[in-house]
């Protein structure tokens, strides 16, 4: 059974914040458990943070993880990991050593209302489709037969 010990006020002005002595690390949620916290006094509606240490974890008013930014010291890298209310992974952003990767797990949007500028090599793996004008106008091509 956990001990609690309960610290009103502090950097999270005026929330509940409970930290674990039973842990290695110390675990802080911004609510403890039966007690609300008001983040839309409209919509009266709930929801959490916890930082255990090396992951800052965010829940929505369902008490269902949304999104957490981590750290594995073990494999250099760190990151957000997105979910959905069915609780399922959504996506991924994270970093490595030697790079940087974006994940969806459905459907993937790169919008931009202006110039999308790419640079450096790029490899694609799979199909491409182009829709819209494609100008190779300023462009060397090379391999095509």
């Amino acid at each position: 059974m956990k001990k609690w010990a309960y610290i009103f006020g502090g950097f999270l002005l005026g929330a509940i914040v409970a930290l674990s002595s039973q842990s290695t690390f110390a675990e802080v949620q911004s609510i403890v458990s039966g007690k609300e916290a008001m983040v839309d006094d409209a919509s009266k509606t709930t929801s959490k943070i916890v930082d255990n240490g090396k992951t800052l974890t965010m829940y929505d008013t369902n008490d269902t993880k949304r999104v957490a930014l981590g750290i594995n010291d073990v494999a250099d890298m760190s990151g957000f990991a997105f979910y959905g209310s069915d609780k399922n992974l959504k996506g991924q952003i994270y970093s490595l050593p030697k790079g940087f990767h974006i994940i969806a797990e459905d459907e993937l949007l790169i919008r931009s209302f202006g110039q999308t500028t790419v640079q450096g090599d790029v490899v694609f793996e799979g199909n491409v489709k182009f829709k819209g004008t494609v100008d190779f106008s300023g462009a060397k091509v090379i391999g095509l037969k």
